[in-house]
């Protein structure tokens, strides 16, 4: 991900940069919404848990990606 670039020789920021930021900001709200939705529904344990799992599932994505990727 890039972060705010100007284009040589002009004065406003691409607008995918853009495009790319605000979808990167309404992810993280909805992940945060929906992180606290859980926490109220099934208690803080249970969070714990669920979050462990969330992430053993992350880390086993990304591995496969780079995996048939060949990186």
């Amino acid at each position: 991900m890039q972060a705010l670039v100007l284009e040589p020789g002009h004065s406003r920021v691409r607008p995918t940069v853009m495009l790319e930021a605000l979808l990167s900001a309404i992810v993280e709200i909805l992940l945060n919404t929906a992180g606290s939705i859980i926490a109220r529904i099934f208690g803080v344990d249970t969070v714990i848990e669920i979050a462990t799992v969330i992430i053993g599932l992350g880390l086993i994505a990304t591995g496969l990606t780079a995996h048939f990727w060949g990186h």
